[in-house]
């Protein structure tokens, strides 16, 4: 039990010590557990400082969750040392619980607390002695025993004593990326195209999206007029010549230990299709054209190669070869393929595709 008057400071205890669970009661007591267990509601009363929070109240306690975010780690083996210099040596950065958590030890999950104040110190390994007493290291020490003595309260775990340190690692799973579909997909100008890419590794996890230039990742892609991220995916709204090339999805951790480990990077290739298209016209430069002159139609196409160009004449295709009556010409390097029909007459009228 501690004396606090105000909720944020007794969750802030409660979580920083291990706890699940705080309690309020009487505006003032503030109770840290595990588990709670009770059978009925009852009606808490206003805290005096905050009227929008419960704080209990005679013989009724306001419970409040707390955050289980805990990391993940392993027990290593024990450190026997000899003198304060040994620690020092392997574990420099040393934390000590508060006094009310060295009265009330018994209750605590030890080893958590010790690995979590390592973690936001950027330490990887831990060692927790003494029922209150942290150390924190980059590097494994060498450990002689292969157990430390049991937690007081709770024998799961071991927490050393007089001149043993038991030895915690925190075991992290770095960012893993992974698009979907493969390395190779394929999109049509003009429609929707969605990358989906899929995240796993401790959380938080955070997603973006990169256009690749040569070896270099550009920025994150973001949000732009046609193309949108959402929880992963990226979308481009309607596809355009110029979106083919190579993307990257980047999975990223800060909270990673190691810095080779805080991202991980998978590309894939988008190839865009341009579709066939044509669109007809009369080339007469305005004039109204004479029987017996030639009319010229140009078609002008557009699409990925290779393109084949065919003329039909009332749904018959045309053959130059087969009479001087026509001639297929295609104008260097220009999309346009024009047909020449020559001495035109009023047969010659009719539909041209």
């Amino acid at each position: 039990m501690f004396l606090f008057s105000v909720i944020p400071a007794c969750a802030a205890a409660c979580s920083s010590l291990g706890f699940h669970h705080a309690g309020v009661r009487n505006d003032w007591e503030c109770w840290c557990g595990e588990e709670t267990r009770f059978t009925a509601e009852a009606k808490c009363a206003k805290c005096q400082g905050d009227k929008t929070l419960l704080c209990g109240g005679l013989g009724v306690m306001a419970l409040y969750d707390l955050p289980k975010e805990w990391p993940l780690f392993k027990y290593n083996g024990c450190f026997r040392y000899e003198t304060a210099q040994d620690i020092a040596t392997l574990l420099p950065y040393t934390q000590w619980t508060t006094k009310q958590a060295a009265h009330w030890s018994h209750q605590l999950r030890q080893p958590a607390v010790c690995v979590k104040w390592c973690l936001e110190k950027g330490y990887r390994f831990s060692g927790w002695t003494h029922f209150y007493e942290c150390h924190c290291g980059k590097f494994v020490p060498d450990v002689t025993e292969a157990n430390c003595e049991p937690c007081f309260a709770d024998r799961r775990y071991l927490c050393g004593e007089s001149k043993q340190i038991a030895i915690y690692e925190i075991v992290q799973t770095p960012p893993r990326a992974e698009i979907c579909g493969g390395v190779n997909h394929t999109a049509v100008t003009g429609y929707p195209k969605a990358l989906h890419c899929t995240t796993s590794g401790d959380t938080p996890v955070v997603v973006a999206w990169h256009r690749v230039r040569g070896k270099n990742l550009k920025a994150p892609l973001g949000e732009s007029s046609h193309i949108l991220e959402v929880t992963g995916d990226m979308n481009i709204l309607e596809v355009k010549k110029s979106d083919e090339g190579m993307y990257a999805c980047e999975a990223s951790n800060e909270n990673m230990l190691s810095a080779l480990q805080r991202s991980h990077v998978v590309t894939a290739r988008l190839r865009v299709q341009v579709p066939p298209s044509a669109r007809l016209e009369l080339d007469n430069n305005g004039k109204v054209l004479l029987y017996g002159e030639t009319a010229t139609l140009r078609c002008e196409v557009n699409g990925d190669a290779p393109l084949i160009v065919q003329w039909y004449y009332q749904g018959k295709q045309l053959d130059p070869s087969a009479s001087n009556k026509h001639a297929i010409r295609n104008q260097l390097g220009s999309a346009v393929v024009s047909l020449e029909v020559f001495n035109i007459t009023e047969k010659d009228l009719g539909r041209y595709e």
